[in-house]
């Protein structure tokens, strides 16, 4: 794949740590890097083991400060700024959200 070509991907999780969705996201990351995608996974937080993943794997990470799973109607906001943000800083081709 040229890297004109190369596909750009945004996998969203709400929450850092390595449950369920986290892991799973983190593994078809690395699959799609594998497969020569550009691959970014926004998160909520600045720390935890999916970050340390993600870190150790060299993919990106783009940090949602005001992800949370409780229902605050000032952080939704707040978060979504931040993940169109993201998502036109990133420009990518697949958007890919998971979690509530």
């Amino acid at each position: 794949m040229k890297p004109q070509e190369q596909k750009r991907i945004l996998l969203v999780v709400t929450k850092s740590n390595f449950g369920g969705a986290q892991r799973y996201v983190f593994e078809i990351a690395k699959e799609l890097r594998k497969r020569q995608y550009e691959v970014a996974v926004a998160s909520g937080g600045y720390t935890g083991e999916l970050i340390d993943h993600l870190q150790a794997t060299d993919i990106t990470h783009l940090p949602i400060k005001h992800f949370d799973r409780d229902i605050n109607l000032f952080k939704e906001v707040l978060a979504a700024f931040e993940l169109a943000k993201h998502i036109r800083n990133f420009d990518p081709d697949v958007l890919h959200l998971n979690s509530s």
